[in-house]
C-alpha cells in the first residue's frame, strides 16, 4: 500500500486586512479633507498613520484600502479596510501592552490626534 502524504496549504499571515468603523460625521470629515488636499482617502489615512509612527511606508496599503457600507441601523455604518504588515502588528502589540487599549482604539486615537476624524 502506498502512503499518501497530506500537505496543508499555508496562508500568508501578513499583510493582514483590518477594518475600522466610522460614523457618517467622521467619514464626512475625511471626505472634506480629501477634497481640500486633492489626495485619495487611502493616501490620507496612510499618511496620518505614518505621521503617528504607527504604519510603515508601503505603497501596497494605498492599493488595498477600501470603504465599505453597513446597514443604516448601525451607528458606525462606514468601514475603511486596509492592509498592514508584521512591523505594524508588532508596534500595535507593543502599544497594547503599554496602554492596555485595543487595536481599534489605538488606530482611531492616531487618526483623531492627526485631526483626520
Amino acid at each position: 500500500m502506498k502512503e499518501v502524504k497530506q500537505t496543508k496549504s499555508k496562508k500568508k499571515k501578513y499583510p493582514c486586512r483590518y477594518s475600522i468603523s466610522f460614523s457618517d460625521e467622521e467619514l464626512e470629515k475625511i471626505i472634506n479633507l480629501k477634497q481640500k488636499s486633492n489626495h485619495s482617502i487611502s493616501k490620507l489615512i496612510r499618511d496620518h498613520l505614518l505621521i503617528g509612527g504607527l504604519m510603515e511606508d508601503d505603497e501596497e496599503i494605498i492599493k488595498n484600502l477600501s470603504i465599505l457600507k453597513k446597514s443604516n441601523k448601525w451607528m458606525y455604518k462606514n468601514q475603511i479596510t486596509f492592509q498592514y504588515t508584521e512591523k505594524m502588528e508588532e508596534k500595535l502589540k507593543e502599544l497594547e501592552e503599554k496602554t492596555g487599549a485595543y487595536k481599534t482604539s489605538l488606530i482611531r486615537t492616531f487618526l483623531q490626534n492627526a485631526k483626520l476624524i
